[in-house]
């Protein structure tokens, strides 16, 4: 415990300061002060003037009581001064009496610290320097705190039993991380006509206990916002390992129409790179963006919904903000398609009170197993696609590059293109374009199934060996029957359908080898076979097509009627 810097008078375990103090390095470290007289006064004169830790300054309600600056009980000189310091830091407390009457305070530096006015009388009024630091603190049961221009950091700041929030009167900006209020008399922010009205502030990641709806908009051209902070790391689930190349697209319609503000890619880290500053609205360098800030609402001084303590009236604007995420190898996360608003009501994410990360969001994304190549880049130099693999491999990294593209799915063999119409053309130009509505892949042979609710097409010889359903329904490939062990010059006719007066020959022949071989696509479906040899009984064989190919032995029985006119 101990000061230095300035005179004071101990009285019974306390300092007493009993007239004006010009503080060029003082320090109070540990020690309870009392200003207790009309001529009481710390007055910083430096950039190192007066520093306050762990300590209790007690303002006796005779202090002076003054407008003017300079002669404030405690003060760095006057408002607009950059250099002179008064800091307030590591658990202090700065502690009035009842105020008869309004008093200032003029400080530099309020952190892991509180000012309180005690009685109920709500007098004092604390002004805070540019560039101030503000971290950690509570203003408790004083009239109003005025920003006075743009702090450093504004962050965990509460204001209880106070008649406002804050005043901005003339800061251009200001940005608050971590917001709360308790027991406002009047509105929970103010802000003020000085600068022609135009005084922002933004509030990130607000306390439920901040009400927007209780903002004083003293000018037309006041504007309130608020938001979120998201700060994602991107980790593989399985491996734990930091994801790159993951591609983050961030829309809004702040300006009252959705469009894109900015895209991301990740780095070896999982964290974003990119020029756009989401905070400020500004493009800058290509560089780590640790965190995205989401607008998330905004005042409307042309709605009549709200007023306060006789502001201008306001409603307040919903800002939406949308998020896509794309990775080549991983599953799309649910709820990040470019379709999908994201719905955020509080941050994700710890920020320290300079904005930068303390704690990372871990966005877990999950393997894609369909990915069959992980090189990108050789799957980006296919010339044609023959398999589901390819085709899906394909479709997955155009999507991942290209705005608009198709998300197809695969399941084994099987391609889902869901409404999209597909093209299979033996001699496109390209292996994978989308226009519109209809993807066309390059194969002359393609060796798989495909499924859509829109039409499938072959062009320039194109063929597909699998079943192939769309709009028009399904077609299986050709499933080959064979029958073995004819009799040589065996006439052999086989039929789909059971009833010969309906049924349809889909093969035949008039005189067989030993073996004879067709191909069918009715799997499923009920037909039968007849086989006719002279010198042998007819056959009549019953079948169910198979879905796959099927070879029939043949017993013929000779026919101990028949005579031989020759």
């Amino acid at each position: 415990m101990s000061i230095t810097g300035i005179t004071v008078t101990p009285d019974n375990g306390v300092q007493r300061v009993i007239d004006a103090q010009n503080c060029n390095g003082a320090i109070i470290d540990g020690e309870t002060v009392v200003l207790d007289n009309v001529n009481s006064r710390l007055s910083a004169t430096s950039a190192s003037g007066l520093l306050v830790t762990n300590s209790q300054i007690k303002c006796d309600s005779d202090i002076i009581s003054t407008y003017n600056d300079p002669i404030c009980p405690i003060t760095y000189g006057s408002r607009g001064e950059l250099n002179n310091k008064v800091r307030i830091t590591q658990n202090s407390l700065l502690l009035f009496a009842k105020l008869a009457g309004r008093k200032n305070i003029l400080i530099s530096e309020l952190s892991n610290s509180n000012i309180i006015e005690s009685g109920g009388a709500r007098n004092l009024t604390v002004y805070t320097q540019t560039n101030a630091i503000l971290d950690n603190c509570i203003f408790r049961g004083i009239g109003w705190w005025e920003v006075y221009r743009t702090p450093s950091i504004a962050s965990n700041i509460t204001i209880d039993s106070s008649n406002y929030g804050y005043l901005n009167w003339e800061a251009s900006r200001l940005d608050f991380l971590g917001f709360a209020v308790s027991n406002i008399g009047v509105s929970h922010a103010w802000l003020g006509s000085g600068n022609g009205g135009n005084n922002f502030v933004y509030h990130w990641n607000n306390d439920i206990s901040f009400d927007n709806k209780r903002i004083k908009l003293q000018h037309i051209n006041n504007q309130y916002w608020e938001g979120y902070t998201w700060s994602p790391q991107f980790i593989d689930r399985d491996t734990g390992i930091s994801v790159k190349d993951v591609l983050v697209i961030y829309d809004s319609d702040l300006s009252g129409t959705r469009s894109e503000l900015s895209r991301f890619t990740t780095d070896v880290s999982g964290k974003m790179v990119g020029t756009y500053d989401s905070k400020n609205q500004s493009t800058g360098i290509n560089q780590v963006r640790d965190t995205l800030f989401l607008l998330t609402a905004k005042s409307n001084v042309s709605g009549t919904l709200y007023t306060s303590d006789g502001g201008n009236t306001y409603s307040i604007d919903v800002i939406t903000p949308y998020i896509e995420i794309r990775s080549y190898l991983h599953e799309i996360p649910n709820g990040y398609l470019s379709t999908d608003s994201l719905v955020i009501t509080s941050p994700r994410g710890v920020l320290n009170s300079d904005y930068s990360v303390n704690t990372y969001e871990n966005f877990i994304l999950i393997l894609d197993k369909n990915i069959a190549e992980v090189n990108k880049t050789i799957v980006a130099a296919y010339t044609a696609l023959e398999t589901p693999e390819k085709f899906y491999d394909r479709a997955k990294s155009e999507w991942r590059d290209n705005d608009g593209y198709p998300i197809i799915s695969r399941s084994g063999n099987t391609i889902d293109a869901g409404a999209y119409d597909v093209t299979i053309d033996a001699t496109a130009a390209s292996a994978f374009t989308v226009i519109g509505n209809k993807i066309t892949i390059k194969s002359t042979t393609f060796t798989g199934n495909l499924t859509t609710t829109g039409i499938i097409t072959l062009l320039n010889g194109a063929a597909v060996n699998g079943t192939r359903t769309d709009m028009n329904g399904t077609i299986s490939p050709p499933i080959s029957v064979t029958l073995s062990g004819l009799k040589v010059n065996s006439e052999v006719r086989a039929y789909v359908g059971i009833n010969p007066v309906t049924a349809t020959e889909i093969a035949g022949v008039e005189s067989s080898t030993t073996s004879f071989a067709f191909t069918q696509s009715y799997a499923g479906q009920s037909g039968y076979i007849v086989i006719f040899a002279i010198g042998y009984q007819p056959l009549n064989i019953p079948i169910t097509y198979a879905s796959s190919n099927q070879t029939i032995p043949i017993q013929q029985i000779i026919d101990r009627n028949y005579n031989n006119p020759i």
